[in-house]
């Protein structure tokens, strides 16, 4: 009886924990892992000296020398092996309200400068530095910089309304998308990139309207191909979402005039697969709102250019290598 009062104390997690799996990046659904020994088979590696962080736990990376352009994720541990965090690295000179109210935050990142990072933990202070093996998988809360910010993301979507949240679209396997804008107030949006939080929730209305995910998003580009960016993602999105495709994310008109592009890197908490919209629809919004079909078309053209300029290029690559082999 003390010891399970004992390890009650000492993980402090309540209620029916945050998910059943990690997942990442739309479309691709690169399922992570969710115990130090599964990570460390797979290829990632805790940081040198890296120490228990409080309401984080132990930095683990994709690279010996942590994170890089080319792998930015990080996961973190407790030390009873349990997964307790998600963060990533971004860079470019970002500026405005995600750096002064620092939810980007500078970071050290070997041979790149204008490196920034944010982390989201998902276990109490107590917990993700304990060597009790909990019951949660993932544990029981998503909080932004639990050292700094601690904002604490809404785990069911009534609650981002009421702190607000601008309620956006249903998107299958991600669920409906809230949005904070960090200057805006009672959920109205400045349309301004620097203000919009860069942790995006999105919930599952089919399982009580929970937390089924979360994306990171950033206004300067993040995928390194200056011609094909779906080639070297950077584990971001395959492409980076241009205004208008963003604003697919939302329910209502939208105006960014400070950028061109997003990128984003969404994070799921259960079986991606397994999240559909109301009609078993691709896109919904609850208030009827649709976007403009020259838009859609629009992104449509363009997929199909970028479809058939990829083509081009690989039949030229082979038809290079033939001419080179007759030599």
């Amino acid at each position: 009886m003390m010891y399970a009062a004992l390890a009650t104390i000492v993980t402090g997690e309540t209620g029916q924990g945050l998910g059943s799996g990690l997942w990442r990046e739309f479309k691709v659904f690169d399922q992570m892992p969710t115990n130090a020994a599964e990570a460390k088979t797979a290829g990632w590696y805790p940081d040198a000296g890296s120490s228990c962080i409080a309401g984080l736990g132990i930095k683990y990376s994709q690279t010996s020398n942590g994170p890089s352009k080319a792998k930015p994720v990080s996961l973190y541990f407790t030390p009873a092996g349990q997964v307790s965090g998600v963060g990533t690295v971004a860079f470019g000179k970002l500026s405005g309200a995600v750096v002064d109210q620092g939810y980007w935050q500078s970071a050290s990142v070997a041979g790149k400068a204008d490196a920034w990072r944010v982390d989201v933990g998902f276990r109490s202070p107590q917990a993700a530095c304990s060597n009790t093996v909990s019951e949660m998988l993932l544990g029981d809360r998503a909080v932004i910089n639990p050292g700094s910010v601690a904002r604490t993301l809404p785990l069911v979507q009534k609650d981002a309304i009421a702190e607000g949240y601008a309620t956006g679209a249903c998107i299958a396997s991600m669920g409906t998308h809230s949005f904070y804008d960090l200057v805006g107030k009672n959920g109205s949006m400045t349309w301004v990139s620097p203000n919009l939080m860069p942790i995006v929730p999105m919930y599952d209305g089919n399982a009580g309207w929970k937390l089924n995910a979360i994306f990171f998003t950033t206004p300067i580009v993040q995928q390194s191909h200056p011609i094909f960016p779906f080639v070297r993602t950077n584990q971001w999105e395959p492409v980076p979402l241009p205004n208008f495709g963003m604003c697919k994310n939302w329910c209502e008109d939208c105006g960014w005039e400070d950028t061109h592009f997003f990128s984003t890197m969404h994070i799921y908490f259960s079986d991606p697969q397994e999240v559909t919209c109301q009609g078993n629809q691709g896109h919904f919004c609850a208030n009827g709102y649709a976007p403009d079909g020259s838009k859609l078309r629009y992104i449509a053209a363009a997929v199909l250019i970028c479809a058939a300029v990829l083509i081009c290029a690989v039949v030229r690559m082979r038809r290079s290598t033939k001419d080179a082999a007759l030599y």
